[in-house]
């Protein structure tokens, strides 16, 4: 690594560091800290959400899924506008006229206590596995390149992520965010001309030989349960995806610091735009990598799928073109590592803490900064005991672990927002009886773990109804709190920029985000014949 490149990474982190904290400063209550006051406009919340999951993951992991796979490995994506769509018109508008924190005050509104303190559980398992991937990366990346280990850059990455997101709350993670989201697209325009140029062949003849080498396939519509094919993707990803946009903390808290319901709206197309151009980019980019690779002579093991891209950063990127990715390569991280920490620290505080223990609101700071740290413990951890070893896409090898879990939270959010005969007994027995059932599912029925977030939602949902068939029924109590009951109470409501606050209302925004769902099917569609 040489010094213009670790000048260029330095300026990056110093750069947002300082960022972090001049925004931070305009926190005076944990309103601001948590959703900023409601006062975020929809661009910089939409290419939040957008690059939070597109984590050092994807910029390093989704190459080396598309070298291998080919771009049928972005396939997982598919459905994001979908389901970007479906939670737009049925479960954000519930929880912004709610004007709650967090998802799980909402549970606690709809279900009750126990149903709440479950998902939180729940939730936090699923965060903590994420967070673990997120840290991975880029301590694997660095080991490559410096005197460091793997093992001594895993609590520097946490440590630089913890000051941060304390310093600055949600408002310095959305703006932050959307700056690296700009930094991690320039980076990857980047990579793409560089490797293609450094082809001897242009750019058709390119197209040729990745289509003869079946790198170009994206639908595959013959059904087999073990491989990601339209089925699969169509509805495990759908299933998964409605459960991330509309029930992970870390997403939803985003949309809660929107204005209104226009933005909330608009933020769905931003976000629907940022994170499929970025992802599809990194898989197309792991298409050139295999032609380049077969092109130039190289000693690489491509057993590690993660290591690919890494070995082309290290050994083919020159000077300051490789500063630049490395910069890609935080900004992607810490784009998805501060989200969650400061959604992990929100959820804990005001689903845990202040409820259960402290029995105030209003924690101070450094009680929150506490949690922080405690949980980047617990990644640490996680980090050296679960993923030290593994050699597979990290993206393949994380959504495996949290599928279990993240099907339990598409099922409660279904029952949640459209079965009102649900009760909180029922959801917390259906639940946990669900959750077993998805363990047990993955454990010893071989399939693709996309399957597992549809079989679990389904779980979920039928055993919370069942059981709760065996308690009062509080269908009066609870429909307040649907879909159906929030469009009955708002009717036809508008804000003052013109949208419905009400749910279940297609509009114009709605069919912006289905045209980019259509778009990018024709796309696809058009590179495979």
């Amino acid at each position: 690594m040489h010094a213009l490149d670790l000048v260029i990474l330095v300026v990056y982190m110093a750069a947002i560091m300082y960022l972090g904290y001049a925004l931070g400063k305009s926190n005076k209550n944990s309103e601001d800290y948590f959703v900023a006051g409601r006062s975020l406009p929809w661009y910089g919340i939409g290419l939040s959400v957008g690059v939070t999951m597109i984590s050092a993951n994807s910029f390093i992991g989704g190459p080396g899924w598309g070298c291998k796979d080919g771009i049928i490995a972005a396939m997982v994506n598919i459905t994001v506008p979908l389901a970007i769509l479906f939670v737009t018109y049925t479960i954000l508008p519930v929880l912004y006229n709610s004007n709650v924190t967090t998802i799980y005050e909402y549970i606690n509104l709809r279900l009750g206590s126990k149903s709440r303190l479950l998902n939180v559980i729940i939730w936090l398992c699923q965060s903590l596995i994420l967070m673990g991937g997120f840290v991975y990366t880029p301590a694997l990346v660095l080991s490559k390149i410096t005197n460091l280990t793997f093992g001594q850059w895993v609590p520097i990455i946490v440590i630089f992520a913890i000051i941060y997101t304390a310093i600055g709350g949600i408002k310095a993670v959305v703006w932050t965010d959307a700056i690296q989201a700009l930094i991690l697209f320039a980076g990857l325009v980047f990579a793409i001309f560089y490797a293609t140029g450094k082809l001897p062949m242009g750019f058709g003849e390119l197209m040729t030989v990745a289509k003869e080498s079946d790198k170009l396939i994206s639908f595959d519509f013959l059904f087999d349960r073990n491989s990601l094919n339209i089925w699969c993707v169509g509805i495990g990803g759908f299933a998964m995806w409605i459960g991330y946009f509309g029930f992970d903390q870390g997403q939803v808290q985003r949309y809660l610091t929107a204005k209104n319901i226009t933005n909330v709206k608009k933020s769905g197309i931003m976000s629907s735009i940022s994170m499929q151009f970025i992802y599809w980019a990194c898989m197309f980019l792991g298409v050139i990598l295999f032609i380049f690779y077969k092109t130039n002579p190289h000693t690489l093991d491509f057993n590690n799928a993660n290591l690919i891209m890494t070995d082309f950063l290290v050994n083919y990127v020159p000077t300051g073109l490789l500063g630049i990715l490395l910069a890609a390569t935080f900004a992607a991280a810490m784009s998805s590592v501060d989200s969650i920490l400061n959604s992990l620290t929100a959820v804990f505080t005001k689903d845990i803490y202040e409820p259960y223990i402290s029995k105030k609101e209003d924690t101070p700071l450094s009680t929150t900064i506490l949690f922080s740290v405690i949980f980047g413990v617990v990644i640490i951890g996680f980090v050296y005991a679960g993923l030290s070893g593994n050699t597979k896409s990290i993206l393949d090898t994380i959504a495996g672990y949290i599928s279990p879990f993240g099907s339990l939270l598409t099922g409660i959010m279904i029952v949640c927002v459209f079965i009102p005969r649900v009760n909180d007994n029922g959801a917390f027995i259906g639940t946990i009886l669900a959750g077993t059932a998805a363990f047990l599912t993955q454990r010893y029925f071989q399939m693709h773990w996309l399957w597992i977030y549809a079989i679990g939602s389904i779980y979920c949902i039928a055993l919370s109804y069942i059981c709760s068939l065996f308690f009062k029924d509080e269908s009066d109590k609870n429909r307040k709190y649907t879909a159906l009951g929030v469009k009955e109470v708002l009717g036809d409501a508008t804000d003052e920029e013109g949208s419905g606050l009400a749910p279940l209302v297609m509009d114009k925004y709605g069919w912006i985000i289905l045209g980019i769902f259509a778009a990018q099917c024709i796309l696809l569609l058009l590179l495979q014949i």
